[in-house]
This record gives structure tokens, C-alpha cells and sequence, in this order.
């Protein structure tokens, strides 16, 4: 059975495997559904709580097949492991705020961080070893994701595209 991720504001993550009336699993990989097929769609949902004060505000799937999303309330990155349903957490600046998140093209995910008053752009291992790199400007992006060239884009509001590193 294939699974539809969904974060859902009030903390929790859940994980949903539908079944239409033609019998096939509802997608995971890209697919758009047209609204006829989505109102006779079926979902099952498994829930799992997240810790009190959570925030989860981006959800990604990672290279590694794993969820990754940004957890604002506790000021973490987590990862939810769809294989072993385990939730592991790494820990930000107390002042955190990841609002924008992308695969990598070294297979890290990597997240725009507002730390404070200073932009910073880090990458996060599948195993947690973070690298952080400062902003120039000490502006945060306001997006980043893979170019067309094979290295990672960002933006930081109104300016022009910069690659880091």
C-alpha cells in the first residue's frame, strides 16, 4: 500500500492510504487528481502526535524516502521515518524559524533559517549533521530549491538569484 503524507497544523503528522473505486492506491509520486476523482476517493489516515508546542510548518520528502519538516514551535527539524514510524528530532537556535525547504542536489535537505535578525542557509544530513552558512547581507532567502544546473538557487526577497557555496 502506497501513503500520502500530510501535516496537519494542530502537531501531528499523518500518514494517508486511499483506495478509488478503480482500485488503485492513491499516488504518492507527482500526480495531479481531478476533482471528480478526488470526491470519490477513500482515505485511511494513521496519526502520529507530535510533542507538546509543536509547530510543523513545511513538509518535504527527502532523498533519503524520509518526511522531513520544519517544526517552528520547538525550533527543530524532524524527520519521520515512514519504514520504522519513528519521529527523530534535531535541535536549532532557540531562535529558529524554518520557513522554506528543498532536496539538495548532494542529497541533503536544505532549509532558509531566520536565526534572530541573520539569514542563514543550512543543509541537514540524514543522520543530523547540520552546516550552517551566513547570509551575505544578513538577509534570510525567501526561497531556495535545485537549479537547472545542478547546484542549489536561492533568493533573498526582491533580489536576484545567488548560488551558495
Amino acid at each position: 500500500m502506497r501513503y500520502l503524507p500530510a501535516l496537519v497544523a494542530a502537531g501531528v503528522v499523518a500518514l494517508a492510504a486511499g483506495m478509488f473505486p478503480t482500485g488503485s492506491a492513491a499516488p504518492l509520486g507527482g500526480e495531479v487528481l481531478p476533482p471528480s476523482r478526488i470526491e470519490q476517493a477513500l482515505f485511511e489516515y494513521e496519526v502520529f502526535q507530535l510533542p507538546p508546542r509543536s509547530g510543523p510548518t513545511f513538509l518535504l520528502k527527502g532523498a533519503d524516502g524520509n518526511l522531513w519538516f520544519s517544526n517552528i514551535g520547538r525550533h527543530q527539524i524532524a524527520r519521520f521515518d515512514i519504514v520504522r514510524r519513528q519521529l527523530r528530532t534535531f535541535r536549532l537556535h532557540p531562535t529558529s524559524q524554518v520557513l522554506v525547504m528543498s532536496n539538495g542536489p548532494d542529497g541533503n535537505v536544505w532549509y532558509a533559517d531566520h536565526v534572530g535578525n541573520d539569514g542563514v542557509i543550512a543543509s541537514i544530513t540524514p543522520a543530523g549533521k547540520i552546516t550552517e552558512f551566513i547570509m551575505p547581507r544578513g538577509r534570510g532567502a525567501a526561497g531556495l530549491g535545485p537549479g537547472p544546473d545542478g547546484n542549489l538557487w536561492i533568493t533573498e526577497g526582491g533580489q536576484q538569484p545567488h548560488r551558495p557555496i
